[in-house]
């Protein structure tokens, strides 16, 4: 019995590590990729973001996170040593959340976390890409389409990623998507 209720709760463990979940899961096969992303909104800073920025980019990831969510927020300092490594190779990072009521765990987390990737509230526009899960991570490219990511093992509709991941596992998924350097 106790063996039983050991791996009962690691299982539990297990999965709560990997995404927290939220009341409604959405029908993940309304999503393909190429589909066009468009968003228009303030970032936590005040700066005006909208889906023109992909434009500048060759690679957006934009990552729906909530701050009560342990692995969002474990996964924050890999994705801010991502962005960092990768802004100037044409990737930018956009984390997005929708908890309007912690607002003060939202900004400890980001003080204390010294995240310098936008960070959005509330994206409407963004809304319909939300899993049910968090964190859930799209990619999108420069056109401002998603991107095919079946390659990664678990994304079962070739357009999300859901689950907190390690900076060695996000490098090696950007690593793919970014386009191939060109002589020089």
């Amino acid at each position: 019995m106790k063996r039983v209720m050991t791996l009962l709760i690691c299982l539990v463990f297990t999965f709560s590590a990997t995404s927290c979940d939220l009341l409604d899961l959405m029908d993940l096969s309304d999503f393909k990729t190429d589909d066009r992303v468009t968003f228009y909104g303030t970032d936590r800073k005040g700066n005006y973001i909208t889906d023109e920025v992909f434009a500048q980019y060759e690679v957006t990831m934009i990552n729906f996170w909530e701050p009560w969510c342990r692995p969002c927020v474990s996964e924050m300092p890999a994705l801010e040593m991502l962005y960092e490594n990768y802004q100037g190779k044409g990737l930018l990072i956009i984390g997005v959340y929708s908890d309007d009521s912690m607002e003060d765990q939202v900004k400890a987390i980001l003080s204390d976390s010294m995240i310098n990737y936008p960070i959005m509230k509330k994206v409407q526009p963004l809304d319909k890409y939300r899993t049910g899960y968090v964190p859930t991570t799209i990619f999108v490219d420069k056109e401002g389409h998603i991107m095919d990511v079946s390659f990664v093992q678990g994304c079962d509709d070739g357009v999300h990623l859901i689950g907190g991941r390690g900076y060695g596992d996000w490098s090696s998924i950007v690593n793919r998507l970014l386009p191939p350097k060109t002589g020089g």
